[in-house]
C-alpha cells in the first residue's frame, strides 16, 4: 500500500520538463483575452464571461487531434458547451430539473470516455459548463445569446489555430518523426536491444498526424513524410534482425547507426537537412553483410527523404475532405460499452449517480456557491485508480494554495472590473502554460482564473475562494470516496489485454510463417494492417499494466511479477517477429518449405497452451543444415526466440492459473 501512496503522490506532484508550449500558451491566451475584453466592452458582464470560458476551455481542446481532428474537437467542444449554456439556463429555475440535467450530462460524460481523450474533453467540459450556468437564472432569449457568445469564443480559439498553419513549418509530422527516429537510433545503441522489440508509440503518432493531413500542405514534403515513416518501419525490422543475429560485428557498428537516426531526427526537429557528410559516407560505405547492407540502403533513403525543403509559407493548396465525419462507430463504440460489464459504462452509472448526490449536496449544505462541490467531483471521478486519486490530490492541494494565492492578491491590488479582468487574462495564459507541466499547478492557477473572473459577475473574491476551498475539498473526496465504494479496478483489463497481445503476437507470427513458406501467398498490405493492429494491441496492454502496478495488491487479478515477465517475454516475441517480417518483406526471399513443422504446432499454440515448438523448431534446424546465407541465419535465430518466448508466456501464465 506505501508503494500505492508514492506512485499517486509521483504522479500528482510530477513536473514534466518539457511539459511547457509557449506558442500554445501564447496563442491560446491571446484568444482568451480578446473574447473577454469584446464581452466587457458590451458592457454586460455575463456576455465577457461566457466568451472568457468558451475561448479558454476551446484553447485546450487544440491539444487533441492533429489537424481535422483537432478542428473537430475544438468546434465539438464549443458547440457542446453551447448547448450546456442553453439547457442550464432553461433548467436554473428548478433544482429538480437541474440535478436530473447533470446526471444525464454526467452519464454522457462518462460514456464519452470510451471514444478516446478528445470525446472525453469534450464531455467534462460540457458537463462543467452545465453546473456552472446552472446557478445563474437567465430568459430563454437571453441564455440563448449567452450560447451564442461563448460558441463564438470557441470559434475564435479554431480561427487562430487554423490562421496558423499555413506559417508553420509542420511542427506536427517533424517532431512525431523526429521522436520516432530518435527513439530507433536509442534502440540501435541499447544494450538491451537483443531482448526486447522496438517501441511502436512513436511510429503509432507518425501514422496518426500522416492520416490527418495538413489542408495547407504541399505534396512533396507530405510525400517525404510518408517516405520517413516507410523507411522508419524498415529500419525497425533491420534493427530487430541485426539484434538477434548481428553479432560482434553490428555491436561495433550500433554507435554509428544510432548517430546517424539522431542526425535524421535533429534534422527534423530543426527544420533543415541533415548536413554531416562525413557520417553520411559511412553508411554509404560499401558492405559484404546483405542485413548491413539493407539497412544501409534505408538509412540512405530516410537521409534523402529529411532533406527535402521545407520551405517558410506554404502555398494555399487546400485538401479538403472526401466525405463528412460519420457518427456510425463512435455510436457503435458506445453502445458497446452501455453495459455495466465494461469499465466505461460502471464510470458512465458511477458518475452520474455520484455527480446527482453532488448536485444535492450543493444544494442542502449551508455553503454559498456550492456548485463547486459538483464541479470538482466532475473534474476529479475518472475511470481509473490512479488518475482519480492523483487528480484528487493534485487539485486539492492545487485549489488551496489557489485560494492563498488569490487571497493575497485581493489585499493587494485595488479591486476594480479592469484589474479583475487583467488578472483573469493573466492566469488564463499561465494555466496554458501550466496544462502540461503539472495537474497541481494547473488547478492552482485556473483556481485564480475563474475566481477572477466569477467577480466581474459580482462575486466577492474573498468569498469565492473561501467558499471554493470548502467546496473542492468536498467535492474531491466525495468523487474519491465513490470510487472506493464502487470501484473498476484495472487488473480485470489487464488480464484481457495480455491475452489480446499474446494471441495477436502468435497471429502475426503464423502469418508471416505462411508467407515464408508459400512465397505466392505474401501480401505486404495485409502484413502492414496486421502489424500496425499489433502494435495498438501492444500499447494498450502496457499503458493497462502499468495502471494496473499503481492499485492496491488485493485488488490484483494476476500476479504483478507473472504480468511483468509475460510482458518481458512478449518483447521478445515481438522481436522475433520483426525479424521474421524483415525477410518476408524482402521479394528475393525464396520459399522455406522446411518452416512447415513449426508453423503446424504454432497452429494450436496459445496464451494457456504450446506444445512441441521446441521439437518442431529443431526439424526446422535439422531441414536446414547447409543454409549459410542471410535469410537462412535470421529465420533460424528469430524461430529460436518466438519459440523460446512463447513457451515462457505458457509457463507463466499457467503458473498461477
Amino acid at each position: 500500500m506505501q508503494q500505492v501512496i508514492q506512485r499517486i503522490l509521483t504522479s500528482a506532484f510530477r513536473f514534466e520538463r518539457n511539459g511547457i508550449e509557449p506558442v500554445f500558451a501564447v496563442r491560446c491566451g491571446i484568444g482568451v483575452a480578446v473574447a473577454l475584453l469584446a464581452g466587457f466592452a458590451s458592457g454586460v458582464p455575463i456576455y465577457a464571461v461566457s466568451a472568457g470560458i468558451g475561448a479558454f476551455s476551446v484553447g485546450f481542446a487544440s491539444l487533441q487531434g492533429v489537424y481535422r481532428t483537432r478542428v473537430g474537437t475544438m468546434l465539438g467542444m464549443a458547440l457542446a458547451m453551447a448547448v450546456s449554456t442553453a439547457v442550464a439556463s432553461l433548467c436554473s429555475h428548478s433544482a429538480e430539473l437541474g440535478i436530473l440535467a447533470l446526471a444525464v450530462w454526467g452519464f454522457g460524460y462518462g460514456l464519452s470516455a470510451s471514444l478516446g481523450p478528445g470525446a472525453s474533453a469534450i464531455g467534462v467540459n460540457a458537463t462543467t459548463t452545465l453546473i456552472i450556468f446552472e446557478r445563474y437564472p437567465l430568459p430563454l432569449h437571453v441564455a440563448v445569446l449567452v450560447a451564442v457568445i461563448m460558441l463564438a469564443g470557441g470559434l475564435l480559439q479554431t480561427l487562430l489555430l487554423v490562421v496558423l498553419w499555413p506559417i508553420q513549418r509542420y511542427p506536427q509530422e517533424r517532431h512525431a518523426l523526429a521522436d520516432a527516429y530518435r527513439e530507433l537510433g536509442e534502440y540501435a545503441n541499447a544494450s538491451d536491444a537483443p531482448a526486447r522489440v522496438p517501441a511502436t508509440a512513436e511510429l503509432i503518432a507518425v501514422r496518426k498526424a500522416l492520416a490527418d493531413p495538413r489542408p495547407f500542405g504541399r505534396p512533396l514534403v507530405l510525400a517525404a513524410f510518408q517516405s520517413l515513416l516507410d523507411e522508419a518501419v524498415r529500419i525497425r525490422s533491420s534493427l530487430a534482425l541485426l539484434a538477434t543475429v548481428g553479432g560482434e560485428k553490428y555491436t561495433r557498428l550500433r554507435p554509428v547507426i544510432a548517430q546517424v537516426l539522431d542526425v535524421i531526427a535533429r534534422a527534423l526537429d530543426d527544420a533543415h537537412a541533415p548536413a554531416d557528410v562525413a557520417l553520411y559516407g559511412m553508411i554509404n560505405a560499401d558492405t559484404n553483410d546483405p542485413n548491413l547492407r539493407a539497412l544501409y540502403g534505408q538509412l540512405r533513403a530516410a537521409w534523402r527523404a529529411a532533406s527535402v525543403p521545407l520551405g517558410g509559407v506554404a502555398l494555399p493548396e487546400l485538401h479538403y475532405p472526401t466525405h463528412l465525419p460519420s457518427f456510425e462507430r463512435p455510436l457503435a463504440v458506445m453502445r458497446e460499452h452501455l453495459q455495466l460489464n465494461s469499465a466505461f459504462g460502471r464510470h458512465a452509472l458511477r458518475l452520474a449517480v455520484t455527480l446527482t448526490a453532488a448536485g444535492v449536496l450543493a444544494h442542502v449544505l449551508p455553503i454559498q456557491r456550492g456548485y463547486w462541490i459538483t464541479l470538482t467531483t466532475a473534474l476529479v471521478l475518472r475511470p481509473d485508480f490512479t488518475t482519480t486519486l492523483s487528480r484528487g490530490v493534485a487539485r486539492i492541494a492545487g485549489t488551496i494554495v489557489g485560494v492563498v494565492a488569490a487571497t493575497a492578491i485581493v489585499v493587494a491590488v485595488p479591486h476594480t472590473p479592469h484589474i479583475t479582468l487583467a488578472l483573469a487574462i493573466v492566469f488564463a495564459a499561465i494555466s496554458y502554460a501550466a496544462f502540461q507541466l503539472n495537474y497541481g499547478l494547473f488547478s492552482l492557477t485556473v483556481t485564480a482564473y475563474v475566481v477572477f473572473l466569477l467577480a466581474l459577475l459580482g462575486t466577492p473574491e474573498a468569498t469565492a475562494v473561501q467558499n471554493r476551498l470548502v467546496a473542492t475539498v468536498i467535492g474531491g473526496l466525495l468523487a474519491i470516496l465513490s470510487y472506493l465504494i464502487w470501484p473498476t479496478w484495472e487488473s480485470e483489463r489487464t488480464v484481457a489485454s495480455l491475452r489480446a497481445l499474446v494471441e495477436g503476437s502468435l497471429e502475426f507470427t503464423r502469418y508471416l510463417l505462411a508467407g515464408l513458406i508459400d512465397p505466392i501467398s505474401r501480401d505486404l498490405a495485409k502484413m502492414r494492417t496486421l502489424r500496425t493492429k499489433l502494435w495498438s494491441t501492444r500499447a494498450s496492454a502496457e499503458e493497462s499494466l502499468e495502471r494496473m502496478l499503481s492499485e492496491p495488491g488485493g485488488t490484483h487479478e494476476i500476479d504483478p511479477d507473472t504480468a511483468l515477465g509475460i510482458m518481458a517475454a512478449t518483447q521478445r516475441l515481438g522481436l522475433g517477429n520483426a525479424a521474421l517480417s524483415h525477410i518476408y518483406q524482402d521479394p528475393q526471399t525464396p520459399a522455406f518449405p522446411a518452416l512447415a513443422p513449426l508453423a503446424a504446432a504454432l497452429a494450436t499454440a496459445s496464451i494457456d497452451r504450446a506444445t512441441g515448438l521446441r521439437e518442431a523448431y529443431s526439424q526446422v534446424a535439422d531441414a536446414l543444415p547447409n543454409d549459410t546465407g542471410a535469410a537462412g541465419q535470421g529465420l533460424l535465430a528469430a524461430c529460436d526466440r518466438i519459440v523460446d518466448s512463447t513457451n515462457t508466456i505458457v509457463e507463466l501464465w499457467n503458473r498461477t492459473r
